[in-house]
């Protein structure tokens, strides 16, 4: 799925070329800030970006199309799912980076404090969209037809987004920009809306405007990329827009975060320009995700399947440009690491007669197992089973009795089995198949696989997740995807029976991360809970292994997004009735500190308690 092009590096007279050729940009700009496409990467601040004490736009605001010129229905619903994607959490394709979590880096300038201004948000919502295809201004527009364009849209509360098709010439288009963004004065003199013009560059510059998916008009000539969505034009035009919207979230008059000069600011993304994954350099985009299906490059996931390449954001808490792809493969992998242990499977076929000491855990017993069952009276000995289709019924009645059970499942067993889940049987089953035939290798093959010191990827004992060695099977995708739409159900519906607000957790798991495990357990010889405030039990992981059969099993694990926080839900904390009983952190901290601890169950949760005293029960 990771892309391994190499570049060749740039000479030092390339460089001053690019660096005279962006000086040249930087003079014809005569309104803040369109991407700037004499540039191919961008010389990045070495200090947070600047506040001027501006206003910023804050609570729901419109994004208004006006569709200038000739566009097709397929062009237009890749740029509408691309708005669709910024606070998405339940209709993102895949696990992995996503444009919610690409937005969230801008939403970090709302959460800053300054002296004239409090933290806020910023909601963005698809709005109206207009249609001009007769080319009512012509097909060569001035900055001032653009204007007029944009205020066409809403005129309070909105962004005004003009879109000119491939056949539609612009003053300053392709010789100095992309797109712009700026803000014009209301028909009233009452207010001033932000607005956005970019334009298709397919037939007049797409060396310029839709790099990387098309050669560049100088520097390093590297081979294009594949565009994810087929249409060179419009997806380069999804990067401008990017680039374009971040700036004017966090700059929308010209007084709000950039560096620089007022005429011509680095701001949140024109930063980072021609960065999109890490080790990017001039020519070269950096480390990107690449379809397995179709090749083209990507960095995030969006709505209705959508892929999306899209520009890295100047951080400012790290005052560096952060991208999606490697930046959150790296930090899964700085969690912890495994060291190589001898292969158990291998070790059954010597055909043992004793476990060796280190496979044993003398903590733990039958007895224990039996004291956690019956901790409430209320729970028999029979595994919880929720039928998923009767959870998303349409019938109240049947609905309600599910979410009763699930509710229950969730508090007094921490586990439960699910039927009519919709996840196809076939994929189920071949999933095991494949499984099944992995592990059934012989030990040279697996070999090539082996997981490095210091990894957690490959054959071992821990998890899968690395950089360089990809199990990329279809049914293992099939199923990955299957199982996050299941979890994300789920855990929609756990939220609803503890009366929490849904929002937050949809916030919570926005841009998760999902880790799959494949488990052999050979023939044996010898036979959530902080953010629901200790409602929900957690239980430690146990397999019931025999003499004489091996055991498989294909484990999901879903994580929330590395840049929340965890601890009790807010929605579900009162200070008197029911104050919080975990202390919460960084989602990133919380995971170093417990891969700190080995196989060490719930220690680690147990330590989150803000009353060790207060019972033993782990939720």
């Amino acid at each position: 799925l990771i892309s391994a092009t190499t570049m060749a590096s740039t000479s030092s007279s390339l460089v001053l070329l690019v660096n005279a050729l962006l000086l040249v940009s930087f003079f014809q700009f005569s309104v803040a800030t369109g991407r700037k496409l004499n540039e191919l990467v961008q010389e990045q601040p070495s200090v947070p970006l600047k506040y001027h004490k501006g206003a910023l736009l804050s609570g729901k605001i419109s994004v208004n199309l006006i569709w200038y010129g000739n566009f097709k229905p397929s062009q237009r619903a890749i740029i509408s799912d691309f708005f669709n994607s910024i606070h998405s959490t339940s209709t993102q394709s895949k696990n992995g980076p996503s444009v919610s979590s690409w937005w969230k880096k801008t939403e970090k300038y709302y959460h800053l404090p300054t002296s004239t201004r409090k933290p806020t948000s910023l909601v963005l919502k698809l709005g109206r969209q207009i249609f001009d295809e007769k080319y009512s201004l012509g097909k060569s527009l001035s900055n001032k037809k653009i204007v007029r364009l944009a205020s066409r849209g809403e005129q309070r509360n909105a962004i005004n987004v003009v879109l000119t098709s491939a056949d539609v010439a612009v003053d300053g288009f392709c010789s100095s920009r992309c797109g712009t963004h700026g803000s014009s004065i209301s028909a009233t003199k009452k207010s001033k809306f932000a607005y956005i013009w970019v334009g298709n560059s397919e037939t007049q510059c797409p060396g310029q405007c839709a790099w990387p998916f098309h050669q560049p008009i100088y520097g390093p000539q590297g081979a294009p990329l594949v565009a994810p969505n087929n249409d060179v034009g419009v997806d380069g035009m999804v990067i401008n827009l990017a680039s374009l919207l971040a700036g004017t979230a966090t700059n929308p008059f010209g007084n709000g975060y950039y560096q620089g000069p007022a005429e011509a600011p680095l701001e949140v993304s024109s930063a980072c320009t021609g960065i999109y994954g890490t080790g990017a350099y001039p020519g070269y985009a950096g480390n990107l995700l690449v379809d397995s299906s179709t090749g083209a490059s990507y960095n995030a996931n969006g709505a209705n399947g959508r892929k999306f390449l899209l520009p890295a954001l100047f951080d400012p808490s790290t005052s560096t440009c952060s991208t999606l792809v490697y930046e959150s493969i790296t930090r899964m992998s700085s969690f912890g690491s495994s060291l190589i242990v001898p292969s158990v499977q291998e070790l059954v076929k010597k055909e043992i007669t004793e476990i060796p000491d280190r496979y044993i855990r003398t903590s733990c017993s039958t007895t224990s197992v039996d004291h956690e069952i019956n901790k409430s009276d209320s729970v028999g000995h029979e595994i919880p089973v929720i039928n998923i289709k009767s959870l998303l019924s349409a019938d109240p009645i049947l609905a309600g009795n599910e979410l009763v059970k699930l509710h229950s499942a969730c508090k007094d067993w921490g586990f439960f089995q699910v039927v009519d889940h919709g996840v196809s049987l076939s994929t189920v089953e071949k999933i095991k198949l494949e499984t099944h035939n992995l592990f059934e290798l012989p030990l040279e093959e697996k070999q090539k696989l082996w997981q490095k010191p210091g990894d957690h990827e490959g054959f071992g004992q821990l998890f899968v997740v690395s950089d360089e060695q990809k199990l990329d099977w279809e049914a293992l995708e099939d199923y990955a995807i299957g199982l996050e739409k299941l979890t994300m159900t789920i855990l929609e519906h756990m939220a609803k029976a503890l009366k929490m607000d849904s929002d937050e957790m949809r916030e919570l798991f926005s841009g998760c991360y999902q880790t799959m495990r494949l488990n052999y357990y050979p023939p044996c010889p010898k036979a959530e809970q902080m953010v629901s405030n200790g409602v929900y039990r957690s239980i430690d992981h146990r397999a019931v292994v025999n003499s004489t059969k091996e055991r498989i099993s294909v484990a999901a694990f879903h994580s929330t997004n590395l840049d929340a926080e965890i601890g009790p839900a807010h929605s579900l904390i009162n200070p008197t009735h029911n104050p919080a009983l975990f202390r919460r952190e960084s989602v990133e901290a919380y995971f170093n500190n417990f891969f700190a601890r080995k196989l060490d169950g719930k220690s680690y949760l147990a330590s989150m308690r803000i009353d060790k005293e207060q019972g033993e029960q782990s939720s």
